[in-house]
C-alpha cells in the first residue's frame, strides 16, 4: 500500500466547491450521487477537523 497524504485545509475547501460546481451543472456525465456523497465526506472531514481543534 502507498504511504497516505493528508489533505491540506485548502484543499479540502477547494475539493467542497469543486464537488459544488459539478452538481450544479447538471450533467448526465456526472454521476450525481457519486458526487453528493464525495461532499457529504469531505464536509464531515471538515467538521471533524475543526472538532479537534476546539
Amino acid at each position: 500500500m502507498s504511504q497516505q497524504t493528508r489533505i491540506s485545509d485548502k484543499s479540502l475547501t477547494r475539493l467542497i466547491a469543486d464537488a459544488d460546481k459539478v452538481l450544479e451543472r447538471n450533467s448526465p456525465v456526472a454521476d450525481e450521487e457519486w458526487w453528493q456523497d464525495f461532499r457529504a465526506a469531505m464536509l464531515e472531514l471538515q467538521e471533524r477537523r475543526r472538532e479537534v481543534l476546539k
